[in-house]
């Protein structure tokens, strides 16, 4: 209790930035049809999230957050140790409830402060004309599968060895981007940098491809989804649709 009471300022500042992109998603319709406003709108949004919720807050949710809370029911620890982050818990909360109605849309696109910091370079890089990779369709589909292999890999890992868990997670760059600021053993700070100068030249490349986090939300909301709303889709194509 006392961790929440001593962050009740940076409490406060994140729940109200929830309610405004739960405003700004349920009106979306109002500015998203004029070009600018939602530009300004959007890179507003996305600086907060990158600046105060990533650099200044550390409240960069992560695979390793999502494969402890897998844990829990076979985890010997009180609830109260879940607790202890007050912003990471309440970006978890908002995105599992989120997870429902929109998928991981809306933590993908607005909550992740390095995917935030992605789509701030990759602007950057439109701004510049820096020339971009673009894939075929198949390239796409085939290359969209890695990030899914990388997360069946993960959870293994996590209830074999808490210890190889926390290095094979750093196949994310989140640590380094953004709760280290890049002040790490180069190895680690040369892949982060490496994955945000190939997000320039091909958009979202991370978040497409690789990021285990997202393919672990996907799926956690292709379940839930189903749970709380039975489709009349086919199983398959429901499944391809939700995990998009």
């Amino acid at each position: 209790m006392q961790v929440w009471v001593d962050q009740r300022g940076d409490i406060a500042v994140l729940a109200a930035a929830m309610v405004l992109l739960s405003l700004l998603v349920w009106k979306q319709d109002i500015y998203t049809r004029h070009r600018h406003l939602y530009r300004v709108v959007r890179l507003s949004f996305l600086a907060f999230t990158f600046g105060w919720l990533g650099w200044y807050a550390n409240a960069q949710l992560s695979v390793i957050n999502l494969l402890v809370y897998f844990q829990a029911p076979f985890a010997d620890l009180e609830w109260t140790f879940y607790m202890t982050e007050p912003l990471i818990v309440m970006v978890a909360a908002y995105t599992l409830v989120s997870l429902i109605i929109f998928g991981r849309s809306l933590f993908c696109g607005w909550l992740c402060p390095f995917g935030a910091l992605q789509e701030i370079l990759s602007r950057l890089a439109g701004f510049f004309r820096i020339p971009q990779i673009r894939l075929s369709l198949d390239t796409h589909r085939r290359l969209w599968w890695i990030k899914y292999v990388i997360w069946g890999a993960l959870i293994p890992i996590a209830f074999l060895s808490r210890e190889l868990m926390v290095t094979t997670v750093e196949v994310e760059p989140f640590k380094t981007a953004i709760t280290a600021h890049f002040q790490r053993e180069w190895p680690f700070v040369a892949y982060a940098v490496g994955l945000l100068i190939f997000g320039m030249v091909m958009e979202r490349a991370y978040c497409r491809f690789v990021c285990p986090l997202g393919a672990g939300l996907a799926l956690l909301g292709l379940s839930l989804i189903h749970i709380s709303e039975p489709t009349r889709r086919t199983p398959i194509s429901y499944a391809v649709f939700c995990l998009k």
